[in-house]
């Protein structure tokens, strides 16, 4: 997701992997163009504001300006 701003901040809405396969690689994203995104991502809205949030500390946190992005990974089992 994407973090813009100094002071006040915009964040975007997560993003989601759509895998062709089980296993996630550099040729299936920029090679075989067989990964896709589906935004939003298919979360909860509890979920979506608590990832926005952590979000903003990270950015915070690492002092960024301008614009960083920020991913997460959230597994399922």
């Amino acid at each position: 997701m994407a973090v813009l701003g100094n002071e006040d901040l915009t964040v975007s809405d997560p993003g989601e992997l759509m895998l062709a396969k089980d296993f996630y690689s550099y040729d299936d994203k920029y090679v075989l163009g067989q990964t896709n995104i589906k935004i939003p991502a298919k979360l909860t809205a509890s979920q979506i504001v608590n990832i926005k949030n952590l979000a903003v500390i990270a950015y915070k946190l690492s002092d960024c300006k301008g614009f960083a992005r920020v991913d997460f990974f959230i597994f399922y089992f």
